[in-house]
């Protein structure tokens, strides 16, 4: 067995209905502002996003949304939203989807409190401040409800980095909620996310070197 150090201070929330709790939590931090993340628009066809809506509503937190994050998500959607949080002045980000919607909502939230390009954090600029991080995960596959990573892709370069940062994590002034939303889903989505678990650490097996990291597949 192999020694390391574990460190995970992200707060969990578990069980039916736990979404439809949402601004009661993120009010317990303090967000009064919050901009919304998500994917497709079946976030709202289910009435996910209309049950995340109402909570934050009784709690009076304002909210504004930004939709259409895909698959591999881009560096243009998250300034696009980096531009939409300032100008609203949001002091969090909720992200309500998977990991993609997720990576975007971290990205955003270190962007919102840097006066220069977000991709610059993604060349080496290290994270000095975020707005707090919280999350409604619908698809347990990428484990970034739990880390402190996320990855983006730079169309007009093809460039696809990853970001890590301490103020990615959640404490006293950062945090993540993360509602498991995934048993609403068909068994073939389930599965896919099951199987997706398992290339996604892969990079560290081919980055030993440079991750200072061993796994065992």
């Amino acid at each position: 067995m192999y020694p390391f150090s574990f460190q995970n201070p992200t707060r969990i929330e578990f069980g039916l209905d736990k979404e439809k709790e949402m601004g009661k939590y993120m009010h317990e931090y303090g967000a009064k502002k919050v901009l919304i993340i998500y994917g497709s628009e079946r976030v709202k066809q289910s009435g996910l996003f209309e049950d995340v809506a109402k909570n934050l509503h009784e709690h009076g937190i304002e909210y504004i949304e930004c939709g259409g994050v895909k698959s591999n998500p881009t560096i243009s959607k998250v300034r696009e939203a980096v531009a939409m949080a300032k100008a609203f002045g949001a002091d969090s980000v909720l992200s309500i989807g998977g990991g993609s919607c997720l990576d975007s909502a971290k990205a955003i939230a270190a962007g919102a409190c840097y006066n220069g390009d977000t991709w610059d954090f993604f060349k080496g600029t290290p994270v000095q401040k975020a707005l707090m991080i919280f999350d409604v995960i619908t698809l347990a596959a990428t484990g970034s409800e739990m880390n402190w990573g996320a990855v983006i892709t730079n169309e007009e370069t093809q460039q696809k980095y990853s970001i890590h940062s301490n103020h990615l994590f959640p404490d006293y002034w950062h945090a993540y909620i993360y509602i498991f939303t995934s048993l609403d889903l068909e068994k073939r989505e389930n599965w896919s996310c099951e199987y997706s678990c398992l290339p996604h650490p892969s990079p560290l097996e081919v980055s030993q070197d440079k991750l200072g990291a061993q796994m065992e597949l």
